[in-house]
């Protein structure tokens, strides 16, 4: 399979305003999915409405595009914790199955859960956290059945500020203690070069992740930093060759081959959006990968 078939671009790069250029560009190189989050979605960036949910699948779909991916899903909610009293965890378990419902109207299949601010566990032990974000996943997904979207945890390194889930090591090890099919791990190229994971780390988390995040430290862009670089490369070979060496109980879950979508700091493509994405998807078109 083509690096250019497995390809998604993050709709963090740009503002709403130039989506018709991204639309047009995406279809010029053959690009077809789409990571979007509720902030580039309706008026109200916070709540998107199902109506505006509707029309935005509609205004990619017009093209061939498809929205695979919803991340920032409580963006515009800063009281949001799953270690809040019992007021506020009820609040982050309602925006967290708001969203699933939101991406079943985009068509969307991955819920991308970092969201490192409302799980900063601060004093309370790892142990207790764990037990806690079981509890809170245990009751979102028993509103969820029935529903196809998956939620990929995420790590987010202690570098950007984050204490609990720093690693995928720990992201592996909550899903498994979660041990539902729809709650996967998503693995991050930015994270892992981050956290100094190996590379042959990185080529089993590849086979038990149905999506990746294509990022560089501090999401910069990609064509413009080589860090990580060798990853991806890792990444590349391990979907495409290694299929089995993942873990067994996870690997079941995934995709035969994942999503590889590409990341980048808000507003990365301006100010010539056009001209900008061009350059990035024309640098990835060169990559030296392994078909």
């Amino acid at each position: 399979m083509q690096m250019m078939d497995r390809l998604a671009i993050s709709a963090r790069g740009w503002d709403i305003d130039f989506d018709p250029v991204v639309r047009k560009t995406m279809a010029k190189h053959h690009i077809w999915a789409l990571e979007t989050a509720p902030g580039k979605i309706g008026v109200n960036t916070s709540n998107p409405t199902d109506a505006e949910g509707v029309a935005y699948r509609q205004f990619w779909a017009d093209v061939g595009i498809q929205i695979v991916a919803m991340q920032s899903l409580f963006f515009g909610h800063p009281s949001l914790h799953i270690f809040g009293n019992d007021q506020v965890v009820s609040r982050t378990i309602d925006q967290l199955v708001r969203m699933a419902e939101l991406a079943e109207v985009l068509d969307a299949k991955y819920l991308v859960f970092g969201a490192y601010q409302a799980r900063r566990r601060g004093s309370i032990s790892n142990t207790e956290a764990d037990d806690r974000f079981l509890d809170y996943f245990s009751k979102v997904m028993a509103q969820l059945q029935g529903s196809n979207v998956k939620v990929l945890l995420e790590a987010v390194p202690a570098a950007y500020g984050a204490d609990y889930l720093t690693t995928h090591h720990e992201i592996e090890e909550i899903v498994l203690k979660i041990g539902h099919p729809q709650v996967q791990m998503l693995l991050d190229i930015g994270a892992a070069y981050t956290n100094r994971e190996t590379k042959a780390e990185v080529r089993r988390w590849a086979n038990i992740s149905p999506h990746i995040h294509w990022a560089v430290p501090g999401f910069g862009r990609l064509d413009q930093s080589d860090q990580g670089l060798e990853l991806i490369h890792s990444i590349w070979d391990a979907t495409n060759t290694d299929r089995g060496l993942g873990n067994e109980k996870m690997e079941s879950a995934a995709v035969s081959y994942p999503q590889i979508s590409i990341e980048m700091f808000e507003h990365a493509l301006l100010p010539d959006v056009q001209t900008n994405l061009d350059q990035l998807i024309n640098w990835v078109k060169h990559v030296p990968v392994r078909t």
